[in-house]
């Protein structure tokens, strides 16, 4: 069963769609990467089914899932570009005060074999 759905959504700001007929469903237990060019609107869909801008028509819904316990990362990088990767996981959980064991986290991702000794910007 989808935690998000959306239904022949239309976003866009002050009723102007600038994406329109989007239908999706989202479950829990997977990550999704939204990509695109700039100005396609991408950030605009996530902060429609986020609740923090209205549709211009459609539906968004929640089963189960209070929104305010949902979260994402649009627009900034969420991250200390000074610290390596593993760094960043680290001090993220640390100031969350969560029990999350840095390799595994990385693993998960599958990007440890980088994460070890470069900064997160570093080439």
């Amino acid at each position: 069963m989808p935690v998000i759905s959306a239904t022949n959504l239309s976003i866009g700001y002050k009723g102007s769609p600038i994406v329109s007929n989007i239908n999706l469903r989202l479950s829990t237990g997977r990550i999704i990467c939204l990509l695109g060019a700039n100005g396609a609107g991408k950030t605009t869909l996530m902060k429609t089914l986020l609740g923090r801008i209205k549709p211009v028509s459609g539906e968004v819904t929640y089963t189960g899932t209070n929104i305010n316990e949902m979260s994402a990362a649009i627009d900034h990088p969420s991250f200390f570009p000074y610290l390596s990767g593993r760094e960043n996981v680290e001090v993220v959980s640390a100031f969350w005060g969560l029990d999350v064991d840095p390799e595994t986290a990385l693993n998960n991702v599958g990007i440890n074999h980088a994460a070890h000794g470069r900064c997160v910007l570093s080439n």
